[in-house]
C-alpha cells in the first residue's frame, strides 16, 4: 500500500538522476586519471601498457576503487589518442 504515489514517484526520478550525474563523473575521473599517467609514461619513452598504467594510476580518485574493466576503454582510446593503435 503506498502512500504517496506521486512523490514517491518524484523521488525516484531524483535519485535516478543523481545516480546518472554520479557515474558520469566518476566515468570523467578515471578517463582524466588514465590519461594523466598515460601521458608520464609516454614522456619516458616508454611504451604505456595496461599493466604500467594500473601500477601508477591514483586509485583513490574515485570511490569506490578502480577496477581494471573501468580503466580499460580509457585506456584503449588513448592509445589511439598516442598513435599506438589505429
Amino acid at each position: 500500500m503506498k502512500f504517496f504515489p506521486s512523490i514517491c514517484q518524484k523521488i525516484i526520478v531524483r535519485w535516478r538522476v543523481h545516480r546518472k550525474m554520479h557515474n558520469e563523473l566518476r566515468a570523467q575521473k578515471i578517463r582524466d586519471e588514465v590519461q594523466r599517467v598515460m601521458h608520464i609514461i609516454q614522456a619516458e619513452q616508454k611504451y604505456p601498457s595496461m599493466d604500467q598504467v594500473l601500477k601508477l594510476v591514483d586509485r583513490s580518485c574515485v570511490s569506490p576503487p578502480l577496477f581494471y574493466l573501468q580503466a580499460y576503454v580509457p585506456w584503449v582510446t588513448t592509445l589511439e589518442d598516442l598513435g599506438y593503435r589505429k
